[in-house]
Parts: C-alpha cells; structure tokens; sequence
C-alpha cells in the first residue's frame, strides 16, 4: 500500500493513539514511555479490557463484539463526518478481511461497512492482493517443523494440537487448523521468552463456548505473563517452559469442555 512505517519516533508527540492492542506488553519498549504519562494517550481496541492500558489511558475505546478495530475506526469516520480517503479505505477493509479471516466471520454491520468502503476503495480483489503476501523461507520451515512435531489429543469429538516452534507461531498454528484440528497450540522460547499462539475454529468456539481470549489471560495470572485475543485466537507471551505452558493450557481446556 506504500505506507510510510517508521519503527523509531522522531519527534514528541502530544497525543499517541493506541490501536489493536489487548495487553500493554505487547508495546515492548514503548511499554515504559507510556507509563510515563509525558502525553495524552487514547486506546482503541476490539479485544477484552485490560486494566494496565485503562489506568494509562485519557481515553479507552474498546468494543470486545466487533470483528476488527477497523470497524471502530470506522464508525469514528462517521460519528465526526469524515470520508475516509481510498488509501484509508483500502487499509480498514485490509483489517476487516485480516481479523475476520477474509469476511468467514461477521454480521450484517460488519458488512455493511464492508460495503460503503468498497464504495471509496474499489474492487474487492484489491483487497485480497494486499493481503495475498507469499510466506518467507523461514516461515515455510517453521510451518512444517510445526506439523513435523505436532501432538495430538481428544476430548470427545474435538481434535486439540500442541507443537512447538522458535518463531512464526502465529502461522504454524494457522497451518494447523487448516490441517483438520480443532484447537492448537504453538509454542516455542526465543532469547528466554516463552511466546504462544491459540487458535481454534468457529466451530469449536460455538459448540464448546471456549474463548481463547479468555483462556490467554487466565494463563498470564497463572504463569505471570500476558495474553489476550478473540474466541478463536489468541496469543500468550511470558517466561517459563513450554511443557508447563502445554500442561496448564490443555487442563484449561477440559475443564472448560467439562
């Protein structure tokens, strides 16, 4: 999208605008800057409420039911007047494809906003173009090192995956799920931190009524980490071992599934 992305600040700003973001944690070292209260901060976020982030925040937006902070964003456009540009437009519906899983999920409202944004952005294969990225070479071996050295369990009918990989968790669990499991875990330590990702299907989520996102945070009181997501992804970043992280997650699950 040629977007201009600058990894280090070259200014002081007065406000800064938090997005997407379930745990202050995953800031890394903007973590302390922002604890320092040297600016106005407001939050916008989709996942489930964080303390750490409301006790900084001058302004906490969070809306847990919408697919996609996107679609906040995009009702902001609206309550203020504003028509987003086709570069904005372009950008949001790439959002609300990525978190809706290229518009799986979602009610009419969501495709609402779809819609008047395909009005301002154009053909919808321009979207899917953004978002067809091809995987790294790294990537493709951390995919099938993590299909190599899967585990798998039941719990009656449901099919739960556990492996363990140094990085790229997010998409081996992804590649997981496509293989046929119900729920999955990827794991793996990298310069002593421990980082998990969670996902589930929808059908999981519907039948069992396992949210991830819950299950992330109860791990992070658990292992004194920090977690969050959505009811079929999330993800848990903290120290420790993998197999403790493994044990403690299934247990999560069962009792849950009861």
């Amino acid at each position: 999208m040629n977007l201009d992305i600058h990894e280090k600040e070259t200014f002081e700003p007065e406000t800064i605008i938090i997005v997407d973001t379930g745990k202050l944690s995953q800031l890394g070292r903007w973590k302390e800057q922002l604890k320092s209260k040297k600016f106005s901060i407001i939050a916008i976020d989709h996942h489930i409420y964080d303390s750490e982030i409301d006790q900084i925040s001058d302004y906490y937006l969070i809306r847990p039911k919408a697919n996609s902070t996107c679609e906040i964003v995009y009702d902001i456009f609206n309550l203020i007047g504003l028509k987003p540009s086709k570069k904005t437009a372009k950008a949001l519906l790439s959002g609300i494809a990525y978190d809706s899983k290229f518009f799986s999920l979602g009610g009419y409202k969501m495709f609402e906003k779809v819609a008047k944004l395909l009005k301002i952005a154009g053909e919808i294969s321009d979207i899917k173009e953004i978002m067809n990225l091809p995987p790294t070479y790294s990537e493709k071996i951390a995919r099938l090192k993590g299909a190599q050295r899967l585990q798998i369990s039941r719990i009656d009918k449901w099919v739960l995956v556990i492996s363990q990989i140094s990085s790229h968790q997010a998409s081996g669990a992804r590649g997981l799920i496509s293989l046929g499991a119900d729920f999955v875990m990827v794991s793996g330590i990298k310069k002593d931190k421990l980082r998990s990702s969670l996902r589930s299907t929808k059908k999981f989520y519907d039948e069992t009524g396992v949210n991830l996102g819950n299950v992330a945070s109860e791990l992070a009181i658990l292992l004194n980490g920090s977690g969050s997501g959505h009811p079929t992804a999330a993800g848990f970043n903290g120290r420790g071992t993998v197999e403790e992280l493994e044990e403690k997650t299934i247990k999560i699950i069962k009792d849950k599934i009861g």
